[in-house]
């Protein structure tokens, strides 16, 4: 580790954050939540607990950190490993009962030896099934669980600690927790900065989250600044993390189009869809993120005819990689459905609206904040349209999804 590049890195840190305001917590569903559903290629907030490589479009298994010691144990870790391919796949029922079987096999394991990092990884892994599901409350007492366990055998500034605080983060924002997001933030990168150097590409990942958060915080200068740290160092990667280099790409995207610089950011979002597409090929969820935004962005500009073709390429591209019941197309739904209703055509609308909410209904239940999102998009819909009664229900249903979701963050 090169300790002038981590002393640099860490002057430079603090310079960001010294401009950064505090913010007071932020309420769940905050006024923004019945805007525009962006999928954000970001960086999966909840990384296997381990050192394998980052991964932007899925959560990563357990890789080669865990002690095998026999051919069970190997035999469990590939359970594991599908496990997290369910669940990346949208079978969360399936998913979850097996995370839970293995779960309780290894928790007997750190009963009788002490060696709880088998449960630590499952439990993360169990944990990022809950919060893409919305279950903060058992996401956030599952990722604890893992915490204790990883700090008990690493320490408290290990790289795999880091990971676990990362996770709690993204939790943490989800929740509207923000003081408690940005501190965990930090935290996690000055590990990482630590114990892996200024020029590291997990480094460039802690970078691109912590932007994040300053930029739903509204502080795009710090945020930027953050971003093209970041670019900085995944780039001297490209060949080996094409997918993160894209998922900063995609997020510097998203910041311009934030400053209404749209030129800069169609640029961004094409650079990211190219970087993928040179690696990976047209299909893949990069892509669809990145056509996604920038469909978004001309739907702002009144460019509705674009705005169609590329949300329509996303639905494409998401359909054929998770299926048509997978909550990405429900969230492509939607947009579509916003789109058709501003350009004047409210049965196209209420289709797409209908398909989404059907979807969320089936896969990860009513208690989600992308439920709520429909919910009151589609009330708003046919408010406008003078059907009161269904709106005043469907508003109604959701003020009771909410209910239910802010009762979950109060465990």
């Amino acid at each position: 580790m090169d300790s002038w590049t981590t002393e640099k890195a860490q002057s430079r840190l603090k310079m960001v954050a010294r401009k950064a305001p505090r913010h007071e917590k932020r309420a769940l569903l905050d006024d923004g939540s019945s805007g525009p559903l962006s999928a954000v290629n970001t960086v999966d907030p909840m990384s296997s607990v381990g050192e394998s490589e980052t991964s932007s479009a899925s959560c990563g298994s357990v890789n080669g950190n865990l002690a095998i010691d026999d051919q069970r144990d190997e035999y469990l870790l590939l359970q594991n490993r599908y496990a997290d391919f369910l669940r990346e796949t949208g079978c969360f029922g399936e998913a979850e009962t097996r995370y839970q079987k293995l779960a309780a096999v290894f928790s007997r394991e750190n009963e009788a030896n002490g060696d709880g990092r088998a449960l630590a990884t499952v439990l993360n892994n169990l944990s990022v099934l809950y919060t893409i599901t919305g279950r903060y409350a058992e996401a956030l007492y599952e990722q604890q669980r893992s915490l204790k366990l990883i700090e008990r055998a690493f320490g408290s500034s290990h790289p795999a600690t880091a990971t676990c605080l990362n996770n709690l983060a993204e939790i943490y924002r989800k929740q509207g927790r923000t003081l408690e997001t940005e501190l965990l933030c930090q935290q996690s990168l000055r590990i990482r900065l630590e114990t892996m150097g200024g020029d590291h590409p997990e480094v460039a990942i802690s970078l691109n989250n912590l932007a994040e958060y300053y930029r739903e915080q509204n502080c795009l200068e710090e945020a930027d600044a953050l971003y093209q740290w970041a670019l900085e160092i995944i780039s001297r990667y490209q060949g080996h993390a094409p997918l993160d280099v894209a998922m900063i790409l995609n997020n510097i995207g998203l910041l311009q189009t934030a400053q209404g610089d749209y030129a800069a950011a169609e640029e961004s979002h094409s650079r990211a869809i190219a970087v993928v597409r040179l690696h990976h090929g047209d299909c893949h969820s990069a892509v669809s993120a990145a056509l996604n935004n920038m469909a978004l962005m001309s739907q702002t500009r009144g460019e509705y005819a674009k705005a169609r073709s590329l949300f329509e390429q996303a639905l494409d591209i998401e359909m054929r990689l998770m299926g048509a019941d997978h909550p990405n197309v429900a969230l492509f739904h939607g947009n579509l459905a916003a789109l058709f209703d501003e350009m004047g055509e409210p049965d196209v609308a209420e289709s797409h609206f209908e398909i989404g909410l059907k979807i969320m209904g089936r896969d990860i239940g009513p208690a989600s904040p992308i439920t709520v999102t429909l919910l009151e998009r589609m009330a708003d819909f046919f408010e406008r349209n003078q059907f009161l009664g269904k709106a005043r229900r469907l508003r109604s249903r959701a003020t009771r999804v909410k209910a239910q979701i802010e009762r979950s963050l109060l465990g």
